[in-house]
């Protein structure tokens, strides 16, 4: 859409007859069909890659087992961060998820936990109260390098950020784990200042996909869902504006959770939008095994977050009630691949065996990247120069002209900043910004549209629809077709939380996955759902 009709606003195709709505329709099919093709001819010339099958079977436990075995003696914490260590190099030449290392820290980490744990008095309440005090104890996790750990760099994919000095502040999910006894293994790749949804940049290079190395990992972290999606880390920590955790969880065949505003700690992320953007921007977990999802989730926040997130109340699933919805295309998204719409019917009709499932069509998910785009601005309006100001590192001698690196950038000249963050900075800035006439028509019908998903799902409610339209796209494929975004971006919008499942493999091998949402503060039963869908369609698959 923004390709084809810059200045074309959804809403107001709504006015046109029905020959140049059909006429821009077909327009827009036509090309995402030549898009899709151009990119499958030029990338035919290279036979597809995945990253080697697990050879060690201790990498394939969920990591509660593995704290379990940990806590019982009858596995090392040193053991098991050397096999994801190893793992971890493995797979690196391939898929580039890793940006930075923290082998040695956690090694010396792990080896005290083991000599701690030598030492602890089995027969001791301390020894007894383990598995709720300190649950993660001697498990590695991998961190989205965007998030602050104390003495640790959080470089974001900025060039100018290399030089900086170690984070002496750190993200308070991060360290709630820590307290969990979790140890933090490695940093993984993002875009530019995590504006695009490849992980791409100029300082750690292009991270791929584990299912086919020609293929995206999506973004904007990516690296975390390509590492623990190739069986290189039990779980991770990204962030999530638009679909950043979704994204790369459904492209790499992992879960992934978005949750409801300020159910789960927000702080010490770069960039840092402010308390304007935090009912939109959020922290969480992405995780092979959905049990792992919940339980991470449950010790990442804090004690006040916790209590209302109440997951260890019990979910009542029959009296669950369930909605789908396999296509929200429009102009603002690829023609949904059959295949895509195929996972969401599947997993309707396996839930209709115990519970109500209906079908639903609800008009006005076809703004939603001009919802998403709408409560932006109302957001954040002209302090987004302020976020790109994290490009130069806020030096005021070092002006940053966005058009200008774009054009660098596409004549092959030297620029430290990805054209994908650059474009989406543009288009957010000039494009896609509305004048205060489609602001207030846009957020008029965004409340109206909220009021009505809100009614319709109420407290027992979940909505499954597809993660993305297509499987993993080629590389760059996604600077075309951007506004895919559309699928994902809307329940940042909403607030409603949403957790990414993984259903199945595709012919070619590539992961489909579908979401599931429900209303805001409802995340509980999300969790439960997700875990329901793992038994019945067997959730992560190693890539063959």
């Amino acid at each position: 859409m923004v390709l084809l009709f810059p200045f074309i606003k959804t809403i107001d195709v709504d006015h046109y007859n029905v020959f140049f709505k059909t006429l821009i329709y077909v327009i827009h099919v036509l090309y995402c069909f030549l898009v899709n093709t151009v990119f499958a001819f030029i990338n035919n010339f290279t036979p597809r890659k995945c990253v080697p099958k697990i050879k060690n079977a201790l990498l394939l436990k969920s990591a509660t087992d593995c704290a379990s075995l940990i806590r019982k003696g009858e596995l090392t914490s040193f053991d098991l961060v050397s096999a994801y260590i190893e793992r971890q190099k493995e797979v690196h030449p391939l898929i580039n998820a890793v940006a930075y290392d923290n082998y040695e820290y956690a090694l010396r980490k792990a080896a005290k936990i083991d000599n701690y744990l030598a030492q602890l008095d089995r027969h001791s309440s301390e020894f007894e109260n383990l598995s709720t005090t300190k649950p993660f104890l001697g498990i590695p996790f991998t961190v989205k390098s965007s998030i602050c750990v104390k003495n640790c760099k959080a470089i974001a994919g900025i060039v100018c950020r290399m030089n900086l000095e170690p984070c002496t502040q750190e993200h308070d999910g991060i360290t709630n784990l820590k307290e969990a006894g979790a140890i933090p293994l490695s940093f993984t790749n993002v875009p530019t200042m995590c504006l695009w949804v490849e992980s791409h940049n100029y300082v750690s290079g292009r991270t791929s996909n584990p299912y086919d190395i020609r293929r995206t990992c999506g973004g904007s972290s990516g690296g975390e869902g390509s590492v623990i999606g190739a069986g290189g880390s039990l779980f991770g920590i990204g962030s999530d504006l638009g679909g950043s955790i979704r994204i790369p969880a459904s492209l790499c065949g992992v879960f992934g959770f978005k949750c409801s505003p300020n159910a789960l700690p927000d702080n010490f992320h770069i960039p840092d939008g402010g308390k304007d953007l935090r009912h939109m921007a959020h922290l969480g977990p992405l995780a092979r095994y959905a049990t792992d999802l919940k339980e991470v989730t449950k010790f990442y926040c804090n004690d006040e977050q916790r209590k209302n997130l109440r997951l260890d109340e019990p979910t009542n699933m029959q009296e669950l009630k369930y909605f789908y919805i396999d296509d929200i295309s429009y102009l603002d998204a690829e023609p949904i691949a059959n295949e895509c719409r195929a996972v969401v019917h599947d997993v309707a009709n396996e839930l209709s065996k115990t519970n109500v499932t209906t079908q639903v069509k609800i008009d006005e998910f076809k703004y939603s990247c001009d919802f998403w785009f709408a409560q932006y601005q109302k957001a954040v309006d002209s302090k987004f120069d302020g976020l790109n100001g994290y490009l130069n590192n806020f030096d005021p001698n070092e002006a940053l002209s966005v058009p200008y690196e774009m054009v660098k950038n596409i004549l092959g000249f030297k620029t430290d900043f990805d054209l994908g963050a650059l474009s989406l900075s543009f288009d957010i800035k000039h494009v896609k910004s509305f004048n205060e006439k489609y602001l207030n028509l846009y957020l008029e019908k965004f409340e109206a549209f909220r009021t009505k998903l809100i009614k319709m799902l109420s407290n027992d409610g979940v909505l499954i629809l597809p993660a993305w339209p297509t499987a993993a796209p080629f590389h760059r494929e996604l600077l075309f077709n951007r506004a895919n975004l559309s699928y994902t971006a809307v329940f940042n919008a909403l607030g409603f939380p949403v957790i990414s499942c993984p259903i199945a493999l595709n012919k070619n091998g590539l992961p489909l996955n579908v979401q599931i949402v429900a209303v805001p503060n409802n995340d509980k039963i999300l969790f439960d759902v997700a875990i329901e869908i793992e038994k019945i369609f067997g959730g992560w698959k190693e890539a063959i």
